[in-house]
């Protein structure tokens, strides 16, 4: 008897505070100060924008087709960004042909086909960490390994200082990225997927093909895109 007072007496408590109108107030002043903080926020995007376009937009209308039409100068009043941009275009294919193929099939494997081994936890523990490590010691290395390779094999035409280093680094780089994404999204998949796909006789390949990645697909095109952003922002 006293139990079940004490009970009810809980659930009249329980029930004033989510429906007591201390508890509408505070959701207002909560719901005030998120607005509030949205607003401001939006506000300072906006005037920074505007005080851009203000001093950019007379150079451009004056200047633009200098600007996106010279290469790398010395001279300042000669400089453009034509080289630059184009190379970075030239770069992001080499990135989509590259690495994001490659990274999307090597986490397939891990996740889908890999055992729960010793080497298998090491080598995604090193990825993890590899997708951290700084831009500045991939230039490093990519100078150091296929600069020089590339160099010393090909000639300074093909390897050296060319695109096809800068495309090796760039992927190497932004690999670790896609093999992280894409694993997460086919771990998100659920498993009764999986499972219907293997109780009807399929495969293992005809259920990753049919029914695990078209799942995955929204997760495995965002890590893409943000491994292309990274790859084009140290470009």
């Amino acid at each position: 008897m006293a139990i079940t007072g004490i009970t009810e007496a809980t659930r009249a408590e329980v029930a004033r505070s989510l429906t007591g109108k201390r508890r509408d107030i505070r959701e207002t002043l909560f719901s005030l100060v998120l607005l509030l903080t949205l607003i401001t926020a939006l506000a300072v995007l906006i005037v920074l924008l505007f005080n851009v376009a203000r001093t950019s937009v007379p150079l451009l209308m004056h200047q633009g087709g200098r600007v996106l039409g010279n290469d790398y100068s010395a001279l300042p009043q000669n400089a453009g960004i034509r080289s630059g941009l184009i190379g970075s275009i030239y770069l992001m294919i080499f990135v989509i042909l590259l690495a994001v193929p490659l990274g999307i099939c090597a986490a397939i494997y891990m996740e889908e086909y890999a055992r729960d081994t010793r080497l298998a936890r090491f080598i995604n523990t090193n990825i993890r960490n590899l997708a951290g490590v700084p831009a500045i010691v991939y230039g490093i290395f990519g100078f150091a390994v296929f600069a020089q390779l590339l160099g010393s094999v090909t000639g300074p035409k093909v390897g050296g200082l060319s695109l096809l280093t800068g495309g090796l680094t760039i992927s190497l780089m932004v690999l670790p990225i896609v093999i992280i994404t894409t694993q997460e999204a086919l771990r998100s998949v659920p498993t009764g997927i999986r499972e219907g796909g293997f109780g009807v006789g399929a495969t293992r390949w005809e259920v990753i093909r049919s029914h695990v990645l078209p799942n995955a697909a929204p997760g495995i095109l965002t890590g893409s895109v943000l491994a292309m952003a990274r790859a084009l922002g140290e470009t």
